[in-house]
């Protein structure tokens, strides 16, 4: 099942040639998805794991007809990054970045007013369709298809009850972590375990 993402999703990365771009850049390359370009500014026409690196969004996007994007930039860049993405017109936008201002984010928000595109995050492990694509950091074998889960709570609880639903054989074939560290409740009921 896919819903935001898929097989014919193309995906840059912002800030790949950065210790956690490059190497969760590398992660979703082995799992399958199809990354087509990274992005840092004054890096372009290097290449980090086969894929070739631009100096803005706008100049991947034409090279490469991408239509999402994962960003593993520092805080203070994350609002330019997004604008970035958001200005070059891609359809999804996967915020992995934690410690982002809250204004930038309310800035953010009403940027993408009259847009098509669709953030997720900031400071979330991204998504997943399992044997398709992931965009983020989470990790892909405890990931099967199935049931969908939206879920509120820290990383490592998702993670945990997953790999649960795995061992139950009841697999969930998407992810969405709606919330950051400050959350009130969790949408896990027993119905999911």
């Amino acid at each position: 099942m896919s819903i935001l993402i898929g097989n014919n999703t193309r995906v840059l990365v912002q800030g790949i040639t950065g210790q956690a771009g490059a190497f969760h850049a590398e992660k979703m390359l082995e799992y399958g998805t199809s990354v087509v370009g990274g992005i840092t500014p004054g890096k372009g026409g290097q290449r980090i794991h086969g894929v070739p690196v631009f100096n803005s969004v706008k100049e991947a996007v034409a090279s490469t007809n991408a239509n999402a994007t994962v960003i593993f930039v520092p805080a203070r860049f994350a609002y330019e990054a997004t604008l970035e993405a958001i200005d070059a017109g891609l359809s999804l936008v996967v915020i992995i970045t934690e410690g982002i201002p809250t204004l930038d984010m309310v800035r953010v928000r009403k940027r993408i007013k009259g847009t098509s595109t669709r953030i997720i995050g900031p400071n979330c492990p991204g998504l997943i369709t399992p044997g398709a694509c992931k965009l983020g950091i989470m990790p892909g074998y405890i990931h099967k298809p199935g049931s969908i889960i939206l879920s509120w709570g820290p990383v490592l609880l998702i993670y945990w009850l997953f790999s649960r639903r795995i061992r139950r054989r009841k697999p969930s074939s998407l992810l969405e972590r709606l919330a950051g560290r400050k959350r009130k409740k969790q949408l896990l009921s027993s119905r999911l375990m």
